[in-house]
C-alpha cells in the first residue's frame, strides 16, 4: 500500500514505484492517506507493506495517530513501514528530529528513505539503527533523467491544455507562502504536529511565520501586477504551494491580467521548471530541481524570510529586495544566470548521485522485506468498536460524500453545521480528484517503466 499526501508533489513518484512494483508482479495500491478509498481498504485489506510520506506520531483521534493511519487494519498490521520522507531539508536542530519513531513497537519496524548522506547522519546522530536507514536518492528527481523525463509535457502541449501563449516569455513563480493567511486550523494543527519538538515559543514563532509569509506574498503580487502593467509580452504563471491558501485579491488579479497572470495548481512541478523561460521563488526545497537543469532563477525576498524557513540548500545573498531590482532582474537574462541562489555544496550532500533510479532501489528493498520471515505481529488498534469513535466516523462521513456526492447534513439537521464543514472540505480538496491531463501524465510513466527494464 503506497500512501500520498500532496498530489502534485508525490502522487507522479508514487505511480512510478507502483509500475516498477507490479512489473515484478506485486500486487500494490496508492491512496492519499485521507481520501475516500483508505476506508475501503482498512476494512476489507491487509496489506504486507505500507509506503508514505512521513512517521509523525501526532494524535488525530482517541488511540488513533498519523502512523496508525498507515500501519492498522482490521485484519492486522503492516510487517514493515517505509519512510519515504518527503521533507528532509533540515538544518541539525530540533526539527531534525521530526519524522523519527523513537519508542514503542514500531520503533524498529520503520525503513527510512534517505535522498543523501547528510540526513543519513542526522538520523544515526538521534538514534536510529544502520539497519534502518538506506540512501536511495530522491524519488522526485528520477523525473529528471531518462526513461521518466520523456513523460512531461511539451511547451506547446501545456499551452493547449491552460490557454497560454507561446510566443511570450512565461516566468514560473513557485510559491512557498504555506503559512499565508492560515486559518485557525491549519495553525492549530502545525502547532499540535511541532509541539514535541519545539514547544518553546511555539506560538509566537508561527506567528511570525504568517506575518512574514503574508506580507512578502502582497508585496510579490503587487510587483508582478505593476511589471505586467508595463510588460505584455510575459505571462507570470503563479504556482501555489499544495498547502496555500489563495484568496480574493490573486483571484481579481487573474481577471484584470488575463492570460498573462495565471494560477495553475496543477501538474507536477517539475514540467512547469522546464517548460518556462525563468523562475521566481521566495524560497524553495524545488532549488534542487533548479541547480539539475540549470534553470534561471531568481530569489523575490521584499523581506527577508524566517531563518527557520529557510533551507540550507538557498544562498540568499543575491535576493532581489526591492522592485527596482525585480524589474531589472526579469529584463537583463545574463544577470539571472550569473546569480544562482543554489548552494552547491550542500545540495551534493543532501541529494546523493546514485546510478540507479530512487523507484528501482525501493522496489528491491520491498521484494527483500516480502522474502523474508516475517517479524512477530503487532496488535492493530483498529477494530470494530474504532467505526464508532468520533474521528473515523467523522473520517466516514468524508468518504461517503467524496464518493457518492450526498449531504448528510441535509438528511442529519442536528448536526447539519458539523457535517457541511466536512463536505465543504471534500469539494475543496484537490488531493483526491485528477485532471484528464493529470491521469494521462500518469498512464504515461506506467507505460515508460513497463517499455524499459534496466
Amino acid at each position: 500500500m503506497i500512501f500520498y499526501e500532496h498530489k502534485v508533489r508525490e502522487y507522479a513518484s508514487c505511480c512510478a514505484l507502483k509500475a516498477e512494483l507490479e512489473r515484478k508482479n506485486i500486487s500494490v495500491r496508492i491512496c492519499h492517506n485521507g481520501g475516500p478509498k483508505i476506508w475501503r481498504y482498512r476494512l476489507f485489506s491487509h496489506p504486507r507493506i505500507a509506503i508514505g510520506p512521513n512517521a509523525i506520531e501526532t494524535s488525530i483521534g482517541n488511540n488513533w495517530n498519523c502512523l496508525n493511519n498507515y500501519t492498522d487494519y482490521l485484519r492486522g498490521t503492516v510487517r514493515y513501514f517505509i519512510n519515504l520522507q518527503v521533507e528532509q531539508i533540515f538544518s541539525d536542530n530540533e526539527m531534525a528530529n521530526y519524522n523519527i519513531v523513537k519508542r514503542g513497537e514500531w520503533s524498529d519496524r520503520i525503513i527510512y528513505i534517505c535522498w543523501g548522506d547528510e540526513r543519513r547522519k542526522q538520523l544515526l546522530r538521534r538514534g536510529v539503527l544502520e539497519k534502518q536507514i538506506i540512501v536511495t536518492g530522491a524519488l522526485h528527481l528520477d523525473f529528471l533523467s531518462p526513461p521518466l523525463f520523456d513523460c512531461y509535457y511539451t511547451k506547446k502541449e501545456l499551452a493547449s491544455l491552460y490557454g497560454l501563449d507561446i510566443s511570450k516569455k512565461w516566468v514560473l513563480f513557485i510559491s512557498s507562502y504555506t503559512y499565508a493567511n492560515m486559518n485557525e486550523s491549519d495553525l492549530n494543527w502545525i502547532m499540535k504536529v511541532r509541539e514535541e519538538n519545539e514547544q518553546n515559543h511555539l506560538y509566537s514563532q508561527i506567528q511570525n511565520l504568517i506575518e512574514s509569509s503574508t506580507t512578502s506574498r502582497d508585496i510579490t503580487l503587487k510587483w508582478i501586477k505593476k511589471y505586467l502593467q508595463k510588460e505584455r509580452n510575459s505571462i507570470f504563471i503563479y504556482r501555489p504551494h499544495p498547502g496555500e491558501q489563495i484568496n480574493q485579491k490573486m483571484q481579481q488579479m487573474t481577471i484584470e491580467f488575463a492570460n498573462q497572470f495565471v494560477i495553475i495548481p496543477s501538474e507536477i512541478l517539475q514540467n512547469w521548471i522546464i517548460v518556462s523561460d525563468s523562475v521566481d521563488t521566495w524560497i524553495t526545497t524545488a532549488i534542487v530541481d533548479l541547480w539539475k537543469l540549470r534553470k534561471p532563477c531568481f530569489l523575490i525576498q521584499p523581506i527577508p524570510p524566517p531563518d527557520s524557513l529557510v533551507p540550507s540548500t538557498i544562498n540568499c545573498n543575491n535576493a532581489v529586495h526591492t522592485y527596482q531590482d525585480f524589474e531589472e532582474s526579469h529584463r537583463n537574462e545574463k544577470r539571472m544566470i550569473k546569480t544562482a541562489p543554489w548552494d552547491e555544496e550542500k545540495l551534493r550532500r543532501y541529494y546523493a548521485n546514485s546510478s540507479m533510479p530512487a523507484y528501482q532501489t525501493i522496489s528491491r528493498l520491498v521484494e527483500k522485506l516480502l522474502a523474508a520471515p516475517p517479524p512477530p505481529p503487532i496488535k492493530s488498534v483498529f477494530n470494530l468498536s474504532s467505526l464508532v469513535s468520533l474521528h473515523h466516523l467523522r473520517q466516514m462521513a468524508l468518504a461517503f460524500f467524496a464518493c457518492f456526492r450526498i449531504r448528510l447534513s441535509r438528511i442529519f439537521p442536528l448536526l447539519k453545521s458539523k457535517l457541511k464543514r466536512l463536505e465543504d472540505a471534500a469539494i475543496r480538496d484537490k488531493d483526491v480528484f485528477f485532471t484528464s491531463s493529470e491521469r494521462a501524465f500518469y498512464k504515461r510513466i506506467e507505460k515508460q517503466i513497463t517499455n524499459n527494464r534496466i
